[in-house]
Parts: structure tokens; C-alpha cells; sequence
């Protein structure tokens, strides 16, 4: 009986172990959520979505505004959005519209919108 008891002991206290260290990797993972297939990024009330994306040169993201205020995708840094020159519509979107925009040279572009700079984003162009 007390043989049973131990190696029951011991299988429990394993798997509680074993369970603890997977919860802990998937808590600590910090992997950012790449850009879908249609590479869009949605602006909403706390933002840009996602707040990270990858594409390759060449590739198009649409900016589409989901949220309950215009937006203006904008290069960094703020006020001078001087960082990618090209990367600016020069207007800003309604609830509902969209923005295009072509990522020609590679690096990694930070963003943010004009209208409110606290929301802020990444794009790697490899």
C-alpha cells in the first residue's frame, strides 16, 4: 500500500510539474501576430491591429478603419512623420473607409496616428 501511494505521489507531482512549465512557455510567449493572407490592418478604439505585422517588399497593407473616429496612418516619429516620407495619405479616414499603401523599401517602420499618436504600431518589410 504505501509503494502505491508513492509512485502515485510521484506521477501526480510530475504532471503537476510538467503542466506548470507548459502554462508558463504559452503565459511568456511573445510572438507577434503576423499580417493575414489580405494583409489588412484594422484601426479600432484602442488602435491598430495587429500592433506588429511582417510583409516582404513590394507587398500592400490596407489600413481599414473599424473604429468610432477617423484615423490617419502616419510614419513615425510624431510630429515630423519623417522616418518613411512616402508613408502618408495626406488625409484622414472616415469609420468605414480604407487606405492602401505599398511597402517599397524594406526596414522596420514604425507608425502611429496623426489624429492620435498614443496609438502606435510596427511594420518589418524584409
Amino acid at each position: 500500500m504505501n509503494k502505491k501511494r508513492t509512485w502515485l505521489i510521484i506521477v501526480v507531482s510530475t504532471l503537476i510539474i510538467i503542466v506548470i512549465i507548459l502554462f508558463s512557455k504559452i503565459q511568456n510567449s511573445r510572438t507577434p501576430i503576423p499580417v493575414t493572407k489580405t494583409k489588412e490592418i484594422i484601426y479600432g478604439v484602442n488602435g491598430y491591429i495587429p500592433k506588429e505585422a511582417f510583409i516582404k517588399t513590394g507587398d500592400t497593407i490596407t489600413f481599414k478603419n473599424l473604429g468610432k473616429s477617423n484615423m490617419w496612418p502616419i510614419s513615425d516619429p510624431h510630429p515630423t512623420s519623417s522616418a518613411y516620407l512616402n508613408f502618408d495619405p495626406g488625409k484622414e479616414f472616415q469609420t468605414g473607409e480604407s487606405w492602401n499603401f505599398t511597402f517599397t523599401e524594406p526596414g522596420v517602420w514604425k507608425y502611429h496616428d496623426e489624429l492620435d499618436p498614443s496609438h502606435q504600431a510596427v511594420i518589418t518589410v524584409r
